[in-house]
């Protein structure tokens, strides 16, 4: 039976470990020779370094070819060998060629070792260039932050603004006519946009380094003049004192002189604070006994502070705005009956109330008033003119000043009472309704048909010729031959349309 593959391969790594046990020639007993193991790496290292220079030296192409032929001459020689053995099974000649395999698988693995050598010498090749790249390709990104950078930097620069540029500076021309040619020296700058600018800075700070020194002066001046204003304030305010004291002294001989100028002063004074209507009468009246009568007396009473605050509210609001507001909340508070009745016995009593006092405060005078007294011996008639501010008329109360003896000859004559006494001047004047149209709408705005009697009592009565004095022109009454004039209807729509 022909040996197998396996107990050949027995065989050879005998023959192998054989071989490399010396006989000694003495006759002595045989024994292994052992190589230290820092020889062994030494040697392992030089055979390594010879197979990669070996490896490196030859062409892997002529490997590929030596690799192919002998794997040819190992198909060859295993066919001669499995021939043998079918066949004349000589030994010596299946040794022989099993030695020539031996040699054939050493030559093999030496490619193989060579081929392997110079794989990992592709790859740290390979791996190395892979680096080299990675590191190319991070400086190249590197670069690109770097650009990018730049040119962010680059843009902020040329979007920089200076603050000199805020500098109104004086124009070119100006520049080369006024500043001295130390500073503005036109053969460089001309031609150089930077150092024009740079000498045009120059000389605007030696422009403002003069103004401020002028500033200096100018405010030590503003100083002085400050300082002599003060002192003339003080003066007068010492003096103000010291001229009262004056007039105060000086009344007596007004008196006696009959010029009283420190009452028309300050009835003057106060007049700037009345509404322009009795601003007008007082006007008026002033005028006619300045001119004509002596023996009239002319005042303003009331609260010249409450004036002055009205005044001031007037000047920061419309007037007729402000009427036409409080109509509309007059109009708004009002509810219909029906809600009325759906609220409680104390809703009802607020509402009352409040709808009453809207009532008193619509006939709201100014607070500032004109009273005229005619004298006449012993007696004398006083004249009150209010004014009422929603309404817009001019209200005249009467009062008499009589002496006992002329109360027991005048006795309860009708003609003497104070609400007839004034009345019908005019024409049509009995003093018991506005003689302003408009003051019937106002009046239904405000939910009455006419001015309450307690008002007329308290305030007084709007006579036409009170009117007038105060430079209100209305439309006259139709007297009673106009009203019983029949009028055509027919011609009246006509006309109309």
């Amino acid at each position: 039976m022909p040996p197998t593959a396996k107990e050949e391969k027995k065989d050879v790594n005998r023959k192998r470990k054989t071989a490399a046990v010396a006989t000694p020639t003495t006759g002595v007993s045989s024994a292994t020779t052992v190589v230290p193991k820092s020889q062994k790496l030494t040697l392992y290292q030089d055979l390594s370094c010879r197979e990669e220079k070996e490896a490196l030296a030859r062409s892997p192409s002529d490997d590929v070819i030596k690799f192919s032929g002998v794997c040819e001459d190992l198909r060859t020689l295993l066919r001669k060998i499995k021939d043998e053995k079918e066949g004349a099974n000589r030994a010596s000649e299946i040794n022989e060629m099993k030695s020539q395999l031996a040699m054939h698988f050493l030559s093999m693995k030496k490619i193989n070792r060579l081929d392997k050598i110079r794989l990992r010498r592709s790859r740290e090749m390979t791996m190395s260039a892979k680096q080299r790249v990675d590191s190319f390709h991070l400086q190249l990104q590197n670069l690109k932050y770097e650009v990018m950078h730049l040119q962010k930097e680059i843009t902020k620069c040329r979007q920089f603004r200076s603050k000199d540029q805020d500098i109104s500076l004086v124009s070119i021309e100006e520049f080369y006519k006024d500043a001295p040619t130390s500073i503005s020296n036109p053969e460089k700058t001309k031609n150089d946009e930077h150092a024009q600018r740079k000498a045009r800075l120059e000389w605007e700070m030696e422009q403002r380094k003069n103004l401020a020194e002028k500033e200096k002066d100018l405010k030590l001046v503003r100083d002085n003049v400050e300082k002599l204003i003060r002192e003339k304030q003080d003066k007068l305010l010492n003096l103000k004192p010291q001229l009262q004291a004056i007039l105060e002294a000086t009344k007596p001989v007004q008196e006696y002189l009959k010029m009283p100028y420190e009452e028309e002063r300050v009835l003057l004074s106060t007049s700037k604070f009345l509404p322009a209507p009795l601003f007008v009468l007082f006007s008026q009246i002033s005028a006619y006994r300045r001119a004509s009568d002596k023996r009239l007396k002319i005042d303003i009473d009331g609260d010249c502070e409450e004036a002055k605050e009205y005044m001031f509210k007037q000047s920061s609001e419309n007037s007729d705005s402000d009427y036409d507001d409080e109509i509309n909340n007059a109009d708004e508070d009002d509810k219909p009956e029906e809600s009325n009745r759906k609220k409680g016995s104390s809703g009802k009593n607020g509402s009352s109330n409040s709808h009453q006092d809207k009532k008193e405060n619509f006939f709201e005078c100014h607070p500032l008033c004109v009273s005229l007294v005619i004298n006449h011996g012993n007696d004398g008639v006083g004249i009150v003119f209010k004014y009422l501010l929603n309404l817009r008329i001019v209200l005249a109360k009467v009062t008499l000043n009589l002496s006992k003896e002329s109360k027991v000859d005048v006795g309860e004559r009708e003609v003497l009472h104070t609400s007839s006494l004034l009345a019908h001047l005019t024409c049509y004047d009995p003093g018991d309704s506005s003689p302003d149209p408009s003051s019937i709408y106002l009046l239904k705005k405000a939910g009455m048909e006419e001015i309450p009697d307690s008002v007329l009592e308290e305030h007084g009565l709007p006579y036409i010729w009170a009117q007038n004095l105060a430079g209100f022109d209305f439309p006259e009454a139709l007297s009673d031959e106009h009203r019983s004039t029949q009028v055509d209807e027919n011609v009246c729509i006509s006309k109309v349309r």
